[in-house]
């Protein structure tokens, strides 16, 4: 791994990093190019991307797309479902990569619990219900997962949601609203994005936000009435329900208390916006990343 961050020039690389990394499961990368990928990117914190503990290989957003659109072809249809037993993943910049493929996702905004999915229950709900719409599982899966940690008297924070991705320009149509009224007012409007994020809640390294959470903080504060609209406008889309974007959400414990089931890619000024957050659709085709520009700038 040494000389492998070396021969790239890895920027602000130490042998102490190397030695972290050989600890870790990126000691049973098989392949060199894959860590002169990842040895090249720009930063430790950047280099630190999740990796599989088999193969030390990674999936990024814009794989798991494509490795989706490989099963649709092999199938000649959509995936019913799609469970997401993992970290993070109820994001809207996920759900939109993923949603040319797939009817509904089922997947947390938090980081899960080592136990993750309760299946007995899960499955036993197929089991007994062969012919269970895809989307009254989805739901179901949201109540046997937080109903397994607040059984077992579980005290940290669990979130899950059913995401119906049939509906979600339900919510990129009012994110561009939101989007749109804060670029035309940024000057003023930057250090109430600030607060509001201060206000509500974030996931991993301050880089998620939950859109309901913040849109409730950013209405309270905002003197532009577009922007106050637009953001009641986005609450209004996450109000969960049968025929909406978000189809079921639960969640458990003070820090997720007011969350509504969907992050998005929010950075604060004083980190750098991902170089790779542009190859994402959302951001080719929606304004968020523009926004996210005009907040830096400002």
């Amino acid at each position: 791994m040494d000389r492998i961050a070396r021969s790239v020039e890895s920027r602000d690389y130490s042998v102490r990093e190397v030695s972290e990394r050989s600890a870790s499961p990126l000691r049973r990368v098989l392949f060199r190019p894959t860590l002169k990928n990842i040895f090249s990117l720009a930063s430790p914190e950047e280099r630190a991307i999740c990796s599989d503990d088999g193969t030390g290989h990674s999936l990024d957003t814009i794989e798991l797309s494509n490795v989706l659109q490989t099963a649709v072809e092999v199938l000649d249809q959509p995936l019913d479902l799609l469970g997401m037993d993992a970290c993070l993943m109820s994001n809207l910049e996920v759900a939109y990569q993923a949603q040319p493929y797939v009817r509904y996702v089922v997947a947390s905004e938090e980081n899960e619990p080592n136990d993750g999915w309760p299946y007995d229950a899960v499955l036993k709900k197929l089991v007994n219900e062969p012919g269970l719409a895809a989307s009254e599982l989805a739901a179901h899966i949201v109540t046997a997962y937080i109903s397994s940690y607040v059984e077992r008297n579980y005290t940290g924070p669990v979130t899950q949601s059913a995401l119906d991705l049939s509906s979600i320009n339900a919510l990129t149509s009012p994110l561009d609203n939101l989007a749109e009224a804060l670029i035309n007012h940024m000057s003023e409007a930057s250090r109430e994005i600030w607060i509001a994020q201060r206000n509500s809640a974030r996931f991993w390294h301050n880089t998620l936000w939950d859109i309901a959470h913040f849109s409730e903080e950013l209405e309270k504060l905002a003197t532009d009435e577009a922007v106050r609209a637009a953001a009641q406008g986005v609450q209004e889309a996450l109000k969960p329900g049968s025929d909406s974007f978000v189809i079921a959400e639960s969640h458990n414990g003070d820090k997720v208390k007011r969350c509504g089931g969907v992050t998005v890619y929010l950075l604060p000024p004083l980190m750098d916006i991902s170089r790779y957050y542009a190859d994402l659709s959302y951001a080719q085709n929606h304004r968020w990343l523009e926004m996210l520009h005009a907040y830096h700038a400002a």
